[in-house]
């Protein structure tokens, strides 16, 4: 009786486990947009700290945009206009005509 050998087939080690993906503070971008005609923001995060400020307002994601190996890269949101405030600060400028007291060294 003879016994067939099966070619030899080269096996490729198992890849090597990838570690969690982390963007940098750059990378945890966040979009907005809205115009004229439509009545919602649309909004996308890639910060985790956006995304717990708009959990906290109670606002859901409506998509989430993964990262090759399953994790969350970013999450889409649409607000309300009505809902929805934008406004910068004034860095080192005073208001015209407010009076600053200022103590004396007495």
């Amino acid at each position: 009786m003879r016994v067939r050998r099966r070619p030899s087939v080269p096996v490729r080690p198992a890849p090597a486990p990838r570690r969690a993906y982390h963007p940098t503070r750059a990378e945890q971008e966040t979009i907005l947009r809205w115009d004229r005609e439509d009545d919602q923001v649309h909004v996308w995060t890639a910060s985790p700290v956006t995304w717990r400020k708009l959990e906290r307002l109670g606002i859901a994601p409506i998509r989430e945009t993964p990262f090759p190996g399953g994790a969350v890269a970013g999450r889409s949101y649409r607000i309300p206009l009505s809902r929805f405030r934008w406004g910068l600060k004034r860095a080192g400028v005073k208001a015209p005509g407010r009076r600053v007291a200022v103590r004396s060294a007495a």
